[in-house]
């Protein structure tokens, strides 16, 4: 048997070299995999707050001569559909109010919004909506345009589109 190494610990040596050479290579290829940036998808869609008004809301004057404030209302959680935009005829309200339904046509996206009635629906093509929140009584909206149109909400290309939703239906103003 013919022994190529001079000596033993020139072999050794040079494995762990070869090692040592793999592993940085490996390293490396791994960090350049971390390090490029994912493409993204740019953000676009509705995102808002849902707060809920109670009560008396009208403006008063109390003994003193004070105007106590009235309140600012509550921000909820409640679910809140987002469908293609509606007009009253499409989704025409029952007699207290609430939408019971909307036939034939069905939500884009469906959110919840958190305990500071904060939500956000990205991915939503551009495009006009409506905006509706799910109560116990039926679906509830309170704006509309000159159209008709149910609570509508524009998204463009590329940006997100800030919106407030009111829930006044047990307010008095």
């Amino acid at each position: 048997m013919h022994n190529t190494c001079p000596s033993r610990w020139a072999c050794n040596l040079s494995a762990w070299l070869i090692l040592l050479g793999l592993l940085a290579g490996l390293a490396w290829t791994a960090s350049a995999q971390t390090t490029a940036k994912p493409t993204r998808k740019p953000l676009q869609g509705i995102c808002g707050t849902v707060t809920e008004l109670t009560g008396n809301q009208m403006p008063r004057i109390t003994e003193d001569g004070k105007d106590p404030k009235t309140g600012n209302g509550k921000r909820v959680v409640r679910d809140v559909l987002i469908y293609p935009v509606l007009t009253i005829q499409q989704a025409p309200a029952n007699s207290e109010g609430f939408i019971d339904s909307v036939p034939g046509i069905k939500p884009v996206k469906t959110i919840k919004s958190d305990g500071s009635g904060t939500f956000c629906a990205y991915g939503l093509a551009p495009g006009l909506y409506s905006l509706l929140v799910r109560e116990p009584k039926g679906l509830y909206a309170n704006q509309f345009d000159d159209k008709n149109r149910i609570f509508p909400v524009r998204v463009t290309k590329r940006k997100v589109t800030q919106t407030e939703i009111t829930i006044s239906h047990q307010a008095a103003f």
